[in-house]
């Protein structure tokens, strides 16, 4: 690969090499006349910091007011209008950049917000920078007479090895003397684990930031390969260690387990497939959880979740956990809203939607549902690089909701089938979760829970699990209700059949 040296280039050129199509708008943005407003579409890190300081560069004050709709978005339409003002006022004379702008549309607002800036864009001495993903085009629906007084350019991400150039790049700004291939810096780059919006230059700029900052500690004279991949350490993805160590302590689910692995260990040669050329983009890693209650769809869930972040595959692995009503709303607005809000708190992480046949299923509800569902299909396409949706639910019932619309079992490539849990395996969870507990079981526990279990178990709407834990949890009730406070230390950390089998209990128990 050829490095290529910023120093032939114009100012902002050098730092916009692989970005051509925003280089050409920003030539053309800064010779007009007229005001200056430019939408930036496209993933972060990308050069849209670079494109604001030269703007500013061209303004009266050279002065830049970054926000994000987070700054100004408040209860009430009226309030909104009057703090984005506010900042308008700041930015006279320079730049106003709003980054973020797909947190626009999550707003009720939104359009209102839009209609005031059509007004206030005609305010002479300010100059707008816009810059998000889909809340570029949603400008275009909502107030097209808004959108047409802007250039627009569009980013994108940054290939490895272009990222390879960036980093050399870096050191040659800060004069920084190397002995270190391309080669080397492509291996290390590749692996670089993003982190919320550390991403593409953002990612590449800290590492170089990192490795010198640790060679004037360390007094190198030269940063040499194995420099770089200790300072490299701390943003490596793992090979996820500690998400396979959770899974593997759970009990039963064997097929699960294997085909977790199976879909990790396909990922993980993503990396040197994009390195080779393959194109792997449309793979996508949305799934559905079939089985029923208490089978620990939600507990696998929430391990996908932290080996997806522990690899790389998604930058932060938090998990939102959802329902039905946290997506739908009383009207076709509030239902976008709310299920727009739910995508933008999972972005980065995974999105669980339990019940999710709920969505189709209830008559009541059905417009809505469908609504949600239209609004959900829409963002797991504006957002298929940064976001997981698992939907969860009995397996008729979640059939039933993959043929409700067209376009569900295309996006939902991965099917996990949670099988109930045997005897044996509900003794052992009990087990586990007595122990969890600190409790202990006398002697007689385990044989009579079984017999009972062999009965449970066939009926219909068992919970499994969730049957066990309701079940050690009203143990521990009759433990209290027949202990006196002048109990012995092992009578208090021990349960006994009688705790389980109580007649008076066992009625209120729910298969």
């Amino acid at each position: 690969m050829e490095f290529l040296s910023p120093k032939a280039l114009a100012p902002f050129q050098e730092r916009l090499l692989f970005q051509p199509e925003l280089v050409y708008v920003l030539d053309k943005l800064l010779t007009m006349n007229r005001n200056k407003h430019l939408l930036i579409k496209g993933p972060v890190g990308c050069g849209q910091g670079i494109a604001s300081r030269e703007i500013a560069n061209h303004t009266t004050t050279r002065n830049i007011i970054k926000i994000s709709p987070s700054n100004f978005l408040f209860p009430s339409a009226g309030e909104s209008v009057r703090a984005l003002d506010g900042y308008l006022t700041q930015a006279t004379g320079g730049l106003l950049y709003i980054c973020d702008l797909d947190e626009l549309f999550t707003s009720t607002f939104a359009f209102n917000i839009l209609s005031y800036l059509n007004i206030a864009i005609e305010r002479e001495g300010v100059t707008l920078l816009f810059t998000g993903e889909v809340g570029i085009d949603k400008i275009n629906a909502l107030n097209p007479d808004l959108y047409t007084k802007f250039l627009l350019a569009k980013v994108k991400n940054f290939t490895p090895d272009e990222l390879v150039t960036i980093f050399f790049q870096e050191l040659e700004i800060r004069d920084i003397k190397h002995k270190i291939k391309p080669k080397e810096v492509l291996n290390i780059i590749s692996h670089l684990r993003t982190t919320g919006n550390l991403k593409n230059a953002r990612l590449t700029r800290l590492l170089a930031e990192k490795a010198v900052l640790d060679k004037k500690l360390q007094e190198y004279t030269y940063l040499s390969k194995l420099s770089l991949e200790q300072s490299a350490k701390p943003y490596l993805r793992s090979l996820g260690e500690s998400g396979f160590r959770d899974l593997d302590d759970l009990i039963g689910l064997s097929d699960i387990k294997r085909m977790v692995k199976l879909w990790m260990k396909n990922l993980a040669l993503d990396d040197r497939r994009k390195i080779l050329g393959i194109n792997v983009e449309g793979m996508g890693q949305h799934m559905v959880f079939k089985g029923p209650a208490g089978t620990a769809k939600t507990t696998v869930a929430r391990i996908i979740s932290k080996i997806l972040a522990e690899t790389g595959i998604i930058t932060s692995g938090h998990l939102v956990e959802t329902s039905k009503t946290d997506l739908v709303g009383d009207s076709s607005e509030e239902t976008t809203r709310k299920v727009t809000q739910m995508v933008r708190n999972a972005l980065g992480g995974v999105l669980f939607i339990d019940e999710a046949y709920s969505l189709s299923s209830e008559p009541e509800t059905r417009d809505q549902g469908k609504e949600a569902i239209d609004t959900l299909l829409k963002l797991m396409e504006d957002y298929r690089d940064d976001l997981v949706v698992i939907v969860a639910g009995y397996p008729l019932e979640m059939e039933q909701f993959l043929s409700s619309n067209p376009g569900l079992r295309g996006r939902f490539s991965r099917v996990l089938d949670f099988p109930a849990y045997n005897v044996e395996e509900l003794v052992e969870i009990l087990l586990y979760m007595t122990n969890q507990r600190g409790f202990l079981l006398a002697d007689d526990v385990v044989s009579e829970i079984y017999s009972e279990l062999s009965i449970a178990y066939h009926y219909p709407g068992f919970a499994n699990a969730r049957y066990i834990r309701n079940l050690l949890e009203l143990a521990i009730i009759k433990q209290g209700s027949r202990l006196d406070v002048d109990a012995t230390d092992d009578e208090v950390k021990t349960l006994t059949a009688a705790d389980f089998l109580d007649q008076e209990f066992k009625t209120n128990k729910k298969y």
